[in-house]
């Protein structure tokens, strides 16, 4: 927000940010969406929004959202879901027992 400033004191990069996007607001975009021509139409608020569009839709899509979530979560967990049913089968197969680190005492071995 603003010109990318950062500051220390959280309270004040708000104050900060927000005094930027009131300004923004009242001075630019309040205007371009009320300014109308003959048909009542905002031709710059729909210039503005075509070209936002256009240079954000590219990457922020469902498509970038399914890829980014397989990548995050659904690869990571079905990898570990391979290596658990994996470690389970060896386990049933030679009858070895699996015990949680936590859960085991001294007293339980």
């Amino acid at each position: 927000i603003g010109q990318g400033e950062e500051y220390e004191d959280n309270d004040f990069q708000d104050d900060v940010d927000a005094e930027h996007i009131y300004n923004l607001l009242e001075e630019e975009i309040v205007p371009l969406f009320y300014d109308r021509d003959d048909e009542g139409l905002p031709r710059g608020w729909i210039r503005h929004m075509k070209s936002a569009m256009k240079t954000v839709c590219a990457n922020y899509n469902s498509g970038r959202m399914v890829r980014e979530y397989c990548d995050e979560f659904y690869n990571i967990s079905s990898e570990l879901f391979s290596v658990l049913t994996s470690l389970a089968e060896t386990t049933e197969q030679t009858g070895a027992s699996v015990h949680s680190p936590q859960a085991s005492t001294p007293s339980s071995r």
